[in-house]
């Protein structure tokens, strides 16, 4: 309404009041001549405001004193008499149009909320009502009825607003009643406790679900709810797939873990005839010995990066700590990487931290770590290269770094290169050699050591650097070692060879009847029983996972035996997790060799076989060898 309409209209009204006063004279007389213009400023500051509510008390003042005054038709002329009624007159009407004008405002203002609300809830995206308990005889509300419903809440009730408002909840929405909601609204109403619920409507097909949030407002309720069935239905197929990914996880590991006990198996009968080659014609094969042993030997560790990276999967990468030196460290993985170094004419610089560093570490897992680090600076530079080796030690740690002058690291490749099954270009490398596993499991290695391994590189054919920071900690005191009394080296022993693979089998027993020893061969746990009831071994070497009594009955059967306490008995298998070292312990072998066994260090383990004089197996001599076969890279 315009400004003018609305002072016509305040016109209109003082002239009504007025006439409306004149019109009473016969029955009121000329006494309170001003009441009905008192209504009338009332009535149009709360229509129309305080300005138009000023112009109805002027005009009611100057009509009411022409019309109504002694004598009619003319103004009193007492100055006093006008004066104190102007001023009564101007007081009432002030405070008429001011506490007016405060409840309009308050009123306008109260209807512009509403109306603010009432749209919110319009274009709100889920529904909304507003609530009244229905009470029966006693407290507690038997229903409740709608005030106000939006129409997307509406449209959930299959409804409209104007059919849904003013009906009961248990008729508008009796399938979420019947399923639990009208007890939660009943509770809310009585404890006066907010309740975010989800329920399932029974009577819709397929089956809905819907989500309320109910809260008390004053003696009703607000309850806002919303359709959750498409929610509920992908955080289902997400559980799903997080199952199935979990599931296809674990079977991964275990196909690894499978997998790398499987390759052991033919790496052992080649790496018997490659020492069975040798000890016959050492001198007329030129460099193909060295060839093939360096190709075991990439193959043993490919075996042994994909067995840590099925333990990485299942969290079971452990390390066994000990205050160790770095120096020694460090040249336990220069001694594992000289061939790859030597293989592509590389210089090697090694800068040592000039004082003693010491640090509590798996020194074989750390090793491996520098090793891999020093082997992927070897792949990832070309040949005559040259290739850094530095360890210094400040504030608390050691930082080691492998610096190279190769291909270089793309800057969005220095983060992926620690995934497993990442690797650069195979054409930059000028090698196909890996799994991509060296990096990740460094990353973990480190990480259990509670260091930080980063990779950094200016770009392409810029180089790389690779720094492992590890906490120092302070060197233990050193006890004097006893050594133990020398052994007579035993040249011939009577040896049992106990594998169901025949190839694996064959083959080591001719490499120990080539070095003097007196070899049966079983290729079955209840034959190789037999034999060593007749023979009594003096050393038995036995495969785990065999038909017809596997190796952990078989030497449970054997330890049972009178003779059996004196045999040496050595597992040597292709399964080398720590649950399995465990087992060979409980059955009573007194060493576990992983297959494939380095010839040297199958004579090692047989050397160690001596037995004491009470005719038990030497303990410290099964430690020894034990220790002796967890090389870098094959960790238990």
């Amino acid at each position: 309404m315009s400004d003018t309409v609305k002072y016509i209209n305040a016109l209109c009204i003082a002239a009504a009041a007025v006439a409306l006063r004149w019109l009473l004279i016969p029955l009121v007389g000329p006494d309170a001549p001003y009441a009905t213009i008192m209504g009338a400023v009332a009535l149009t500051v709360w229509l129309w405001g305080w300005g138009p509510a000023v112009v109805t008390a002027g005009v009611g003042l100057i009509g009411t004193g022409l019309m109504i005054g002694r004598p009619l038709g003319t103004l009193p002329v007492d100055r006093l008499h006008t004066l104190v009624g102007f001023v009564l007159y101007a007081s009432t009407c002030g405070l008429i149009i001011g506490l007016g004008e405060e409840m309009r405002r308050t009123r306008d203002a109260y209807r512009r909320s509403q109306e603010r609300f009432l749209g919110s809830q319009e274009a709100a995206l889920q529904g909304y009502c507003w609530l009244n308990p229905v009470r029966g005889t006693g407290a507690e509300p038997i229903d409740f009825q709608l005030e106000y419903i939006n129409p997307l809440g509406a449209a959930i009730c299959r409804s409209n607003p104007h059919e849904a408002a003013d009906r009961q909840i248990s008729a508008v929405m009796p399938g979420p009643c019947e399923a639990g909601l009208l007890t939660a609204l009943r509770r809310v109403v009585m404890s006066g406790e907010p309740i975010d619920m989800e329920l399932a409507d029974p009577s819709t097909s397929p089956r809905t679900w819907l989500r309320f949030m109910i809260v008390k407002v004053d003696d009703g309720l607000a309850m806002s709810f919303s359709d959750i069935t498409r929610t509920r239905q992908l955080s289902m197929e997400l559980k799903q797939r997080a199952a199935d990914l979990q599931r296809a996880n674990a079977a991964k590991s275990q196909f690894l873990a499978t997998l790398s006990h499987e390759l052991r198996n033919p790496l052992a009968p080649l790496r018997n005839g490659l020492a069975i080659i040798q000890e016959r014609n050492p001198q007329g094969l030129g460099d193909v010995p060295a060839m093939m042993e360096r190709q075991l030997r990439i193959a043993s560790r490919l075996i042994d990066d994909l067995l840590d990276a099925s333990r990485i999967d299942r969290g079971r990468l452990g390390i066994r700590r000990e205050t160790v030196r770095l120096d020694a460290i460090l040249e336990a993985a220069v001694e594992t990487s000289r061939p790859h170094l030597a293989a592509k004419f590389h210089e090697l610089v090694i800068r040592h931290a000039p004082e003693t560093v010491h640090i509590e570490a798996d020194a074989t897992r750390l090793a491996q770590v520098v090793a891999n680090l020093l082997n992927n600076a070897a792949k990832f530079t070309p040949p005559h290269g040259r290739i850094v080796l530095s360890a210094r030690a400040k504030a608390g740690y050691v930082t080691i770094r492998v610096q190279d002058n190769g291909v270089g690291i793309a800057a969005a490749d220095l983060e992926d290169i620690f995934d497993m099954f990442v690797q650069l270009e195979r054409g930059k490398s000028g090698s196909g050699e890996g799994l991509g596993l060296g990096l990740a499991l460094a990353r973990s290695l480190v990480s259990l050591h509670g260091g930080q391994i980063t990779a950094h590189s200016a770009g392409a054919d810029q180089g790389s650097e690779f720094r492992v920071r590890l906490p120092l900690t302070a060197p233990t005191v050193q006890q004097p070692v006893v050594l133990p009394a020398a052994r007579a080296r035993q040249d011939s022993r009577r040896i049992l060879v106990v594998d169901d693979n025949v190839d694996a089998a064959n083959s080591l027993a001719m490499l120990l009847e080539l070095r003097g020893h007196r070899v049966r061969t079983c290729f079955d746990g209840a034959t190789a029983f037999e034999a060593a009831c007749v023979a009594n071994p003096d050393l038995a070497f036995i495969d785990l996972n065999m038909p017809h009594l596997n190796g952990i009955e078989l030497s449970r059967q054997i330890r049972a035996q009178p003779w059996g306490r004196a045999v040496k008995l050595i597992a040597l298998t292709g399964m080398g997790q720590p649950e399995d070292h465990a087992r060979t312990r409980a059955a009573g072998f007194d060493q576990h060799l992983i297959k494939p066994v380095d010839p040297e260090e199958l004579a090692n383990a047989i050397d160690a076989s001596a037995i004491d004089t009470s005719g038990t197996p030497s303990a410290a001599s099964g430690r020894s060898a034990a220790a002796s076969t967890e090389g870098i890279g094959r960790g238990p």
